[in-house]
């Protein structure tokens, strides 16, 4: 079965938007497919069993960066066992609060799949699907970049640090950096399942719109397109469109090998007439998550605690407080709750935290 992920999306203040995602499975159904897929698992193999260079460096940069998360999450525990007051405790406090000031659309992108699964995204009303497909392309777009760059500047930072693994003191800066790196390639391996999957829907819309170009032109006799606009190029599957035509079958194709492989089954040839299957991602509006959220109050006043903990709620999600929080402050900063510019320009007073939205 595919990894399914929901995305909400949550307005907090003007354009600010919290993207927010969980899993479709349960912590405990997760807790046993990672047992599952541990005890499936082939023992690593040693570096020196590989047949050439090239496979003896793969091997031993596997092993390497096996040992280095070992010893990270040993280390990180020992911060977290250790007594009160000591200085292993106090930078531990420390990492914590560092930790909670990470940006909320790098915690999105490490919530979704690692690969491309089924993702649903649940907007208000208010918004038009157009509007936050276009908003998410470009989070994609823009964090790609940011985490690419950020990745390798960490792995640089991390090189000369590597020796004070091997030392007794608590080398904090060490496993800083060590999540920074898991953290920045863990949201750029979402970020890209979410572009494969903005791929996929693209894919499709072209090949709807295709045919329906196609009926329009058998039903309507001496209608023609100029050569050189888009429909008559869509029609004649140029280069331009071919491709993104084209990798609408191979994902598919992909989702289909993916999942024979699970059940233990043969890739079969594709039946003619046969239904394709449904899109990697959807969009679903909710009335009731516009009448919590309110985003024409939000072009005013930001996003109240109370309207966040009833959002929460009405989709199970109690931790995204502390998320709503974030975002909040990255928008708002220090101002709230402040005084925030009416569209006249005037300027009025907001209300408590927990009297926006509700």
């Amino acid at each position: 079965m595919e990894e399914a992920a929901r995305v909400l999306l949550v307005p907090i203040f003007r354009r600010h938007w919290l993207w927010y995602a969980w899993g479709g499975r349960t912590a405990a159904a997760a807790v046993e497919a990672g047992k599952a897929a541990a005890a499936a698992a082939k023992p690593p193999r040693d570096w020196r069993q590989g047949i050439n260079l090239e496979e003896k460096a793969h091997l031993l940069s596997q092993q390497a960066t096996s040992w280095v998360q070992r010893r990270l999450w040993t280390e990180w525990h020992k911060l977290e066992t250790a007594p009160e007051g000591s200085m292993r405790n106090r930078g531990f406090k420390m990492a914590q609060a560092v930790l909670a000031r990470e940006d909320p659309r790098e915690t999105f992108l490490k919530n979704l799949p690692a690969k491309a699964g089924l993702v649903e995204v649940i907007y208000p009303t208010a918004f038009r699907e157009k509007l936050v497909r276009r908003r998410l392309r470009h989070v994609c777009a823009d964090s790609r970049r940011r985490h690419t760059t950020r990745l390798m500047w960490w792995v640089l930072t991390l090189v000369p640090q590597l020796p004070l693994m091997l030392t007794p003191l608590p080398n904090i800066t060490v496993y800083y950096t060590g999540y920074r790196i898991y953290s920045h390639y863990r949201a750029l391996q979402g970020c890209k399942a979410l572009e494969e999957c903005l791929e996929q829907l693209n894919s499709k819309q072209l090949r709807t719109l295709r045919d329906e170009l196609l009926v329009l032109q058998e039903q309507t006799p001496g209608l023609t397109y100029p050569r050189d606009e888009w429909p008559a190029r869509l029609i004649r599957r140029e280069h331009r469109y071919l491709d993104m035509l084209e990798r609408m079958t191979r994902i598919q194709r992909q989702r289909e090998l993916r999942r024979l492989a699970a059940e233990g089954g043969e890739p079969a040839a594709a039946e003619e007439g046969a239904q394709p299957p449904p899109p990697l991602l959807s969009f679903t509006p909710s009335y009731e998550l516009s009448e919590l959220a309110r985003p024409q109050d939000r072009l005013s006043t930001p996003l109240g605690d109370e309207a966040a903990m009833k959002i929460g709620r009405l989709f199970g999600q109690p931790s995204m407080m502390e998320l709503v929080a974030r975002a909040r402050k990255r928008a708002v900063g220090s101002m709230f709750p402040s005084v925030f510019p009416e569209a006249g320009g005037s300027g009025r007073r907001a209300g408590p935290a927990s009297s926006g939205g509700a």
